[in-house]
């Protein structure tokens, strides 16, 4: 009988002890945590430090800025409606060097900078002064650069932001071999032309001149 009481025990003992390892493991467990994920907002501290657990979040990435912004060079389009035929036509301007255009009726305005619809808001309080219930809209066209001549990859290429001249040649693949580098033209939009020498803008900043949409940018071939 003794003997058997004493087994009784043993085993009394070892199950409760197992229980109890099981508890204690328990409650020292916290939530996993991984390494490739970075804290949300839905995570906060506390004045001790510890971090609690607020209402779960997704927070954007943030997007990269520039490429719906207006540009000297930029084709900008504005049309009007009013529900009568006899509403302003629509205007189609090339943004100046300036920087501005000049829509009828409302002289000159800055659009470099904004992007269109900054300038539609901005056109459609000048023209609610002047007519009642119209509806302004503003527009751009897609926007390319040029560049042809003695480059590896000439051809149209996207204007996606500010850029100049080297960054541009830079797109086309670079420089051949037998490019002359000292007398790259751009052919502006308005009519203008100019030459640059690549080799010292590499060297002078200030020489490396910016690139507009609509530009186009020629490499002749040198002969010695």
């Amino acid at each position: 009988m003794m003997k058997e009481l004493k087994r009784f025990t043993r085993c009394l003992t070892a199950a409760c002890g197992i229980i109890w390892t099981g508890l204690i493991l328990a409650g020292c467990q916290s939530e996993p945590t991984f390494a490739d994920f970075q804290a949300t907002s839905g995570t906060t501290a506390n004045g001790d430090g510890v971090a609690s657990k607020g209402p779960a979040a997704y927070t954007k990435p943030p997007q990269g800025e520039g490429t719906d912004i207006l540009f000297i060079g930029d084709v900008v389009t504005i049309t009007f409606n009013t529900g009568d035929l006899s509403a302003l036509p629509t205007h189609q301007e090339t943004i100046k060097d300036d920087g501005r255009i000049t829509p009828p009726y409302v002289g000159s305005i800055i659009a470099k900078g904004k992007s269109p619809g900054q300038l539609q808001d901005e056109l459609q309080k000048l023209y609610d002064k002047l007519y009642r219930n119209m509806t302004v809209t503003v527009s751009s066209k897609d926007r390319y650069y040029y560049v042809s001549g003695d480059v590896k990859a000439p051809g149209r290429f996207p204007y996606l932001g500010e850029t100049d001249i080297l960054k541009a040649i830079s797109s086309a693949g670079d420089f051949t071999d037998f490019a002359n580098k000292k007398k790259v033209q751009i052919n502006r939009v308005n009519g203008k032309k100019e030459t640059i020498d690549a080799v010292k803008a590499i060297s002078d900043p200030k020489l490396n001149v910016p690139v507009y949409p609509g530009d186009h940018i020629f490499v002749p071939r040198r002969y010695f």
